[in-house]
Parts: structure tokens; sequence; C-alpha cells
């Protein structure tokens, strides 16, 4: 009987049956079988659930965007590959933490924010804010025009200011 993955068409990347390491700055993928290893490549890590299940399948994908296969959950995986794979996933993600909104301006189907981030304060403009803001309970991811996000990983932390400034946009 065939598995749900062999039926689906995907790999399950296992400590069994491959090696992740560094060559340089990237990460490559090395194929175990009974007569050794055989390096796969360079690859790129991406989550299928990028905002519910952040260290849970994440897949890996040639230079070329091909499905190399995937990985069930990170911590299947040795301290040094979590390691590689923390840093290709932070480099790919990289979502500045807002910590205060001073300004939201709406004007010609855009709005101009100017925030307080972790990384220090930043000004960026959002194309049609109702549909640029992701919410995921007390989450909220914002998507600017470049296609850049921004995370407030919760709204109730925010100080009474912040939140009257984006209170229209989210309910």
């Amino acid at each position: 009987m065939n598995s749900v993955f062999e039926i689906a068409g995907v790999t399950p990347l296992t400590v069994e049956n491959t090696r992740i390491a560094l060559e340089g700055d990237f990460p490559v993928l090395y194929q175990k079988s009974e007569n050794g290893e055989e390096r796969v490549g360079v690859f790129k890590t991406q989550r299928a659930f990028p905002f519910e299940k952040e260290e849970e399948f994440l897949v890996l994908l040639s230079e070329e965007g091909k499905e190399l296969g995937f990985i069930r959950k990170l911590s299947d995986r040795t301290d040094e590959e979590i390691a590689i794979l923390q840093k290709d996933l932070a480099r790919r993600y990289f979502m500045p933490r807002i910590k205060k909104i001073h300004k939201v301006k709406e004007q010609f189907a855009f709005s101009y924010w100017k925030v307080d981030t972790e990384s220090g304060p930043l000004e960026f403009s959002v194309r049609d804010t109702y549909k640029s803001l992701i919410h995921l309970g007390a989450r909220i991811i914002v998507t600017d025009a470049d296609g850049n996000r921004y995370d407030i990983p919760d709204y109730h932390t925010l100080d009474k200011a912040s939140r009257k400034q984006i209170d229209l946009y989210l309910w």
C-alpha cells in the first residue's frame, strides 16, 4: 500500500535519508543511500504554513524552484541542521516587529505608515490597507506596497494611541 506522501508525490526528508550542511553561506542537501551520500544541491527553505506552523512542514526547493521534499518538524533534525535551517528561514522571512504606530495616513488608495520597530523607525506605504492586513487572532501581519511584511505579534500590547491609528482597518 502506498503512503500518503507517495500518492501526493512529495518526499519526506528525514535524518535517515538526507543530511544538510553548509557550503560557504549556502545550505546544501545530501541524499543518503546504501552506497554513501550524493550531493543534491543548494536549496532554499520555505514554510508550507508560514504563520500557523513556523517550525513544521518546511519545504526545500532547488535553486530552480523545484520541490526537493519536506521536513515534517524542524526538531526532527540535528542541532547543526536546525541552526542552518533557522538561518535560512530568518533570511527569507525577515519581518520587523512593530512596537509603536505613530501615524497612518490614507491618501489615494494608499496608506502611509510611520512606525517604530525593533530595528528602528520606519516609513512605508500600503496599497489597499483593508486587504493588506492579515488577522491571525491578536497577531497582525502588514504587507506594504513592495511586498515587505511587518509583524504586530499582539495587537492588544500596542499602546492606546497606536491601536487607534489602525482600529479603522481591523474591524
